[in-house]
C-alpha cells in the first residue's frame, strides 16, 4: 500500500506466507492515517514491517514486528525549509529517501540512506536545479532490483528532464534531455522505464486510431548511459491497433518486451493479444506476434456466449511477468 491520501482512510497490513498445507494470515491492527499527506510501506528489513508517514507536520517510519504489532517509531530529519517527498526505494539492507526543497528560490534534489532502524548513514545532494517560476511535478521510477532510480519533469510541457541515480553508490550516473517531435500526453505517452544497468526506455504510442493515411507504431527512444546518446526506434503494429499494452525491461537477457491486447478496426474491443521482444543492439530485428482469441476464451472473459462480432471489451492489463527464456505471461482484468 501506499500513496497520496485524499480521504480520511485507515490502512491495515496482511501477509500471507505460503505453508505446506495451507496459509497464514496475519493482519495489524487498524493504523489511522487521517492526517497524514502519504504513506508508503518500504518494505520488510531485519525482521521488521517497515512504514514511512508523512505526518504533515513531521516524517516518521513506524517498524511492525512478525505479528505485525508495532514495535517502534521514530522521526526523520530532514531540511527545514518544508521538504516534499518523492518516495522511497529499498534493498535487504537499507532503504533511501528521495525529497526536494526550495531553497533562496533554487530547488534541491536530495537523497538519505538509512539503516533498518531508520538510523541516518548517507545524505547526498543529487540536483540543485534553477530558479523556475513554478514547482515541477516530478515522477520517479525504480529499476526492477531497485538499485536504480529515474527522477524526471517535464519542462514547459515539451522538454523531459531525466536523471539516473545509483541508489548503491549514492551517485548521478547520468543526465538527460528529452523533446521528442509532435508530443502530446494525452494521445502518445506509453511508459518510461529503467534497468537495472541504468539504460532508458521511453515509450511513445504513435497514431492509435484509425486512419488510412497514418499506420500506428511506437516510438522507443532508448539512452545507455553513455556518450553514444539517444537511439530512436520505430515499431510498426502491422496495420493494427493497440487495445492495451505492458513494456517491462528483460533484464537478464538485455531486452526490451511488450505484450498486449490488440484491435483491428474498433479500439472498443480487443480481438487477441500480441508480443514484442527488442534487442536495442539489433532493432531492426525485433520480434512481433499476433494471436487471436478463440471462442471459448472470449466466452469466458466476457461471461456469455460471443455475438458474430469475436472479441472482449472492459479489459485492463495489470501485470506483466517475464520469464527465463524472454517470453511473458500477462495478467488482464475485466474492469
Amino acid at each position: 500500500l501506499g500513496g497520496q491520501l485524499p480521504s480520511h482512510l485507515p490502512i491495515f497490513f496482511l501477509i500471507l506466507p505460503f505453508l505446506v498445507g495451507g496459509q497464514k494470515i496475519v493482519i495489524s491492527v487498524v493504523i489511522p492515517v487521517f492526517n497524514d499527506v502519504s504513506y508508503e510501506v518500504i518494505g520488510e528489513m531485519a525482521g521488521q514491517t517497515l512504514l514511512f508517514r508523512d505526518r504533515t507536520s513531521y516524517f516518521e517510519v513506524q517498524g511492525f514486528n512478525r505479528q505485525l504489532d508495532l514495535s517502534w517509531e521514530k522521526k526523520l530529519e530532514l531540511d527545514k525549509r518544508t521538504p516534499k517527498i518523492l518516495g522511497t526505494t529499498a534493498s535487504k539492507f537499507d532503504f533511501t529517501l528521495f525529497y526536494y526543497f526550495r531553497h533562496k528560490g533554487r530547488l534541491k534534489l536530495k537523497a538519505h540512506k538509512y539503516d533498518p532502524a531508520a538510523n541516518l548513514r548517507d545524505s547526498i545532494t543529487i540536483k540543485t536545479l534553477p530558479t523556475f517560476s513554478f514547482t515541477p511535478s516530478f515522477e520517479i521510477i525504480q529499476s526492477q532490483d531497485k538499485s536504480k532510480v529515474l527522477i524526471y519533469y517535464l519542462e514547459k510541457q515539451e522538454e523531459f528532464q531525466l536523471m539516473c541515480f545509483d541508489v548503491d553508490s549514492m551517485e548521478l550516473m547520468w543526465e538527460k534531455s528529452l523533446a521528442p517531435e509532435d508530443y502530446y500526453r494525452e494521445q502518445n505517452f506509453g511508459q518510461i522505464l529503467i534497468s537495472n544497468n541504468g539504460q532508458l526506455f521511453f515509450i511513445f504510442n504513435k497514431n492509435n486510431f484509425i486512419s488510412r493515411k497514418k499506420e500506428h507504431f511506437y516510438q522507443i527512444y532508448h539512452y545507455d548511459g553513455t556518450e553514444k546518446g539517444m537511439e530512436i526506434m520505430d515499431v510498426s503494429m502491422k496495420g493494427n491497433l493497440t487495445y492495451d499494452s505492458w513494456f517491462s525491461v528483460d533484464d537478464l537477457n538485455g531486452h526490451l518486451v511488450a505484450g498486449g491486447l490488440y484491435s483491428e478496426k474498433n479500439r472498443e474491443k480487443s480481438v487477441g493479444y500480441f508480443y514484442l521482444n527488442i534487442d536495442p543492439k539489433a532493432p531492426e530485428d525485433h520480434q512481433l506476434y499476433f494471436e487471436k482469441f478463440d471462442l471459448e476464451f472470449v466466452a469466458n472473459f466476457m461471461d456469455r456466449k460471443p455475438k458474430k462480432n469475436l472479441g472482449i471489451t472492459e479489459a485492463e492489463l495489470k501485470e506483466s511477468v517475464i520469464r527465463r527464456d524472454g517470453g511473458i505471461l500477462l495478467f488482464a482484468e475485466r474492469v
